[in-house]
């Protein structure tokens, strides 16, 4: 769990629904989800979605599986 916000790190950050799929997540702040939801977010945002504060490496937390 997040210490700063208690959130279960095997819930999407996004849809809050257990991630049964591929789970991606940072590195830094532990938070992740589904990865086509932790895509879209990161299109458009830097910041962690959960609001703990983390601005989340896009290339940490999105790399491409070959």
């Amino acid at each position: 769990r997040c210490e700063k916000c208690a959130q279960a790190l095997s819930r999407c950050a996004l849809c809050e629904q257990p991630v049964r799929s591929l789970y991606v997540w940072c590195p830094g702040c532990g938070h992740g989800g589904h990865l086509h939801h932790m895509h879209e977010w990161f299109t458009q945002a830097s910041a962690c979605p959960t609001g703990c504060g983390h601005h989340c490496n896009l290339n940490l937390v999105l790399c491409e599986v070959p």
